[in-house]
């Protein structure tokens, strides 16, 4: 039953990206291979958006419907059919409404599971592919650039990014003036000064959480932690390890000196809500 309705979405899906594409007709530069493809999609993503409107897929690539989702720009991973359903409706209802919005979409795809991969790649049918890794090169509709070198140093793939923004006309100085002072976004897991000298741990999300044992050994200090989290699987693994210091939706939490309060969720959601224990410069 499950493999039934992921192959049925699987197909609704593909059909909504390819009208939206139709739609709005983006230029798609797609990224794949074994090296930083995360590091080559975001140089590659200041580079064009100096110039040109520019999307891109952040975080979690290799799950299998963040393509379809990064293309008619829905902002988080659905949990529920009803969810699915949802995203299905009101991209449709966008299809007819919006109009047409010409830009760029820089997509980091799956490197694990290569039938996914060359799935989505027929779909999105890239004006330019960047493989990366031992067999790094561009492709550029039929043209194919091998890089100067093979390696996976930021000095290359800035190289590589400014090569493709001359493709679009991007100026090669400016672009290397941008990529100078890019700042890469935050990892997955974050640390941030907070008020009254507590420190706050990122540990949110855009598709999937990074699972919560994972973060409290990331965070081994003999401080006091506490979590924000209405995750059930966060729920069940701190009950299994007798958590004390968990406050659920909390209305007067004080932060203290020394707190680490670990944030859970949501990106979007979760720091607007959490804002006020945040220092900000």
């Amino acid at each position: 039953m499950r493999a039934n309705f992921r192959s049925y979405l699987r197909n609704i899906l593909s059909r909504l990206t390819q009208k939206v594409i139709a739609k709005h007709q983006p230029t798609i530069i797609s990224i794949t291979g074994t090296g930083e493809t995360s590091v080559a999609r975001e140089l590659i993503f200041e580079v064009i958006n100096s110039n040109y409107p520019a999307r891109r897929n952040l975080e979690t690539p290799e799950a299998e419907f963040s393509v379809p989702l990064a293309v008619i720009n829905y902002p988080r991973y659905p949990r529920t059919g009803i969810e699915w359903l949802w995203v299905i409706i009101k991209t449709y209802l966008q299809l007819q409404r919006l109009q047409p919005f010409s830009h760029f979409l820089i997509l980091e795809l799956d490197t694990v599971d290569l039938e996914i991969q060359k799935y989505w790649i027929d779909v999105l049918q890239p004006k330019v592919k960047l493989i990366t890794g031992p067999d790094q090169k561009i492709i550029l509709a039929n043209k194919t650039l091998t890089p100067k070198q093979l390696s996976d140093s930021l000095e290359n793939y800035k190289d590589l990014a400014i090569r493709i923004g001359s493709y679009f006309d991007v100026d090669k100085e400016i672009a290397a003036i941008i990529l100078e002072d890019l700042e890469f976004p935050r990892a997955r897991i974050d640390f941030l000064k907070g008020v009254q000298g507590a420190v706050i741990v990122d540990a949110t999300h855009y598709y999937f959480p990074i699972s919560i044992k994972a973060v409290l050994e990331l965070v081994a200090t003999p401080d006091r932690k506490i979590i924000f989290t209405d995750n059930p699987s966060d729920l069940q693994y701190l009950e299994l390890v007798n958590w004390q210091n968990l406050f659920i939706n909390p209305k007067n939490y004080s932060p203290q000196p020394d707190d680490t309060v670990i944030l859970r969720g949501l990106k979007t959601k979760i720091l607007r809500k959490f804002n006020h224990l945040i220092r900000h410069q």
